[in-house]
């Protein structure tokens, strides 16, 4: 068998990566001048092309780690990979296009759309609120109670809202993640749930998606990872596996945000060559579980 080049191997997936986070701007850049009165389902479109720029904004941080970090410090020895934050940066990467693809993207009936959005909404307040609290600012509070109070006349005609329990209700206000809430089973979806309906693999969705909670954690196995950067004894390969990562994740943003998006789809289509490096780079991730012998590819 053909034995790897994995020195190589990186080069291209970074090259690649380099390739999907210009598309991915370019289709953003072609709403840059998105205006809430010119399209539809306006104010909600505006959250999912703000969140989208999350990403951007994560992954070109990521990108920019990749490279070392040397800072004119006595105690650095020399320059190092920041693989901990490195891992950080991705699973908040990854988080962001789930919350993406399931309050912004998949098709589903107009209420219980309107849920989604409205309890991720709500989510949001709740963090805000909290800190306006703690703060103590008179004016903000009155403008965040009035904010909350027209975001909950909304959910209040909504029937997905109106179906559940008080507790449940008073949850959806309380940040404790109810956007993701199954309106039949009324359990919430996990984060793995999420990325398996987004057709992410199985070994994306929760063996890669947990290592990355485990870095973020400092958890036992998640800090062995930094060993090899503090004795300069570094995998020199450990960031092929990352890029990889978020070269499947990139590609997917940038496919479902010129769903949305009219004018996006119209760039990505005038782009014969980044249309296919999104689409191998889809596929690539719903092959992995076969290719990381794991199980069947994700269909």
């Amino acid at each position: 068998m053909e034995q790897i080049d994995m020195k190589q191997l990186e080069k291209d997936f970074k090259q690649q990566y380099e390739r999907l986070l210009d598309v991915l701007f370019q289709v953003m850049y072609a709403n840059r001048e998105l205006s809430l009165s010119d399209i539809s389902d306006g104010e909600r479109l505006e959250s999912a092309h703000t969140l989208a720029f999350k990403f951007y904004c994560h992954a070109l941080t990521l990108l920019y780690l990749s490279n070392g970090t040397n800072q004119e410090l006595p105690s650095l020895k020399w320059a190092y990979v920041d693989f901990a934050s490195i891992d950080v940066i991705t699973r908040a990467a990854l988080e962001a296009f789930l919350i993406f693809h399931h309050v912004f993207f998949v098709s589903v009936e107009q209420e219980e759309k309107d849920y989604r959005y409205l309890a991720y909404e709500a989510d949001g307040m709740a963090d805000r609120q909290s800190m306006i609290a703690f703060i103590g600012v008179e004016k903000e509070k009155q403008r965040l109670a009035a904010e909350n109070k027209e975001l909950s006349d909304k959910l209040a005609l909504n029937q997905i809202f109106q179906s559940l329990s008080p507790s449940q209700k008073r949850k959806v206000f309380e940040g404790k993640g109810m956007w993701r809430l199954n309106p039949i089973t009324k359990n919430l979806l996990s984060w793995r749930d999420i990325g398996l309906k987004a057709g992410f693999s199985k070994f994306l969705a929760s063996y890669i998606y947990s290592f990355l909670c485990a870095s973020a954690h400092s958890t036992g196995i998640g800090i062995r990872q930094t060993f090899p950067t503090l004795n300069k004894r570094e995998e020199e390969h450990l960031y092929a596996g990352t890029v990889a990562i978020m070269n499947v994740v990139t590609a997917n943003l940038i496919r479902e945000y010129c769903e949305l998006f009219s004018k996006a789809q119209a760039v990505l289509g005038a782009d014969s060559e980044g249309s296919s490096l999104v689409e191998e780079w889809i596929q690539s991730g719903r092959r992995l579980d076969k290719l990381m012998g794991t199980g069947q590819e994700n269909d």
